[in-house]
C-alpha cells in the first residue's frame, strides 16, 4: 500500500511543478529530474496515475490558461501563446483548436458574445 501512496506522490510532484512553471519550456526530462526518475518511468507512472500521457496533461492544462487569459485580457493571441508556455505561435494556434475546436480567435469571440 505505501508503494502505491509514493507513485502517487511522485505524480503529483509532477502534476505541481508542471502547474507552478507551465510558463517554462518544459518536457518530460525537465520533470524527470525534479522526480528523480526516468523519463520512460515516469511516463508510465503519469498515465498509470492520470489516464493521460505527459504532453497531453501539459497541453490541457495549458490551453486552460489559455483560455483563461483570451477571456480575461486584450493580449494579442501569440502573447498569449507565449504567456502559456510555447515559444511557437504556429504550434500554440494548432494544439489550441486541437483541444478545443475552435481558434484561438474564435475563442475569445464566442465567449464575448456569450457575455453581452
Amino acid at each position: 500500500m505505501a508503494a502505491d501512496q509514493d507513485l502517487n506522490n511522485v505524480v503529483q510532484v509532477a502534476i505541481d511543478y508542471i502547474k507552478a512553471n507551465y510558463r517554462n519550456n518544459l518536457n518530460l526530462q525537465v520533470i524527470a529530474d525534479q522526480v528523480n526518475y526516468s523519463p520512460s518511468y515516469l511516463s508510465f507512472l503519469f498515465k498509470q496515475e492520470t489516464g493521460t500521457n505527459f504532453i497531453d496533461y501539459l497541453n490541457q492544462y495549458r490551453i486552460e490558461q489559455a483560455k483563461k487569459l483570451l477571456r480575461d485580457t486584450n493580449d494579442k493571441n501569440y502573447e498569449v501563446a507565449y504567456q502559456v508556455g510555447y515559444q511557437d505561435e504556429k504550434y500554440f494556434y494548432q494544439i489550441f483548436k486541437r483541444y478545443t475546436g475552435l481558434t484561438a480567435s474564435q475563442y475569445r469571440e464566442s465567449f464575448r458574445l456569450n457575455k453581452k
